[in-house]
């Protein structure tokens, strides 16, 4: 929704700069648990501790066979954690987040296509 008026703003800055500037938005996506139990989901998928992380940290990382480009420690009274990966994993990472979230009580929410 703001794509648009980001890369705007962004192009007046780098005029003076050797910078290209890439849309990637279709190359990626994110995922995200939230909740009392997801910092003990997030180490169960991931070996990622996010009790250790500090508030908006970002972090690299695997879940399963999945290479995260980040993994977001988020703010909040309870811990959450973003995963952010290629789109062609995202519905393996769906997947393995789902069923941990099952086994956990947890369920899915979300978008609906």
């Amino acid at each position: 929704m703001i794509r648009e008026q980001l890369i705007e703003v962004l192009e007046k800055y780098i005029i003076m700069d050797d910078v290209t500037l890439i849309d990637e938005t279709p190359r990626y996506g994110t995922l995200a648990l939230e909740g009392p139990k997801a910092a003990a989901l997030s180490k169960e998928v991931s070996r990622a501790d996010l009790t250790k992380f500090e508030e908006l940290s970002s972090h690299g990382g695997k879940v399963g066979s999945i290479s995260l480009l980040d993994h977001e420690a988020l703010s909040g009274r309870s811990p959450g954690a973003e995963f952010f990966a290629e789109r062609e994993t995202l519905p393996e990472l769906w997947q393995i987040l789902s069923d941990a979230a099952r086994w956990h009580e947890g369920a899915p929410m979300g978008y609906a296509r």
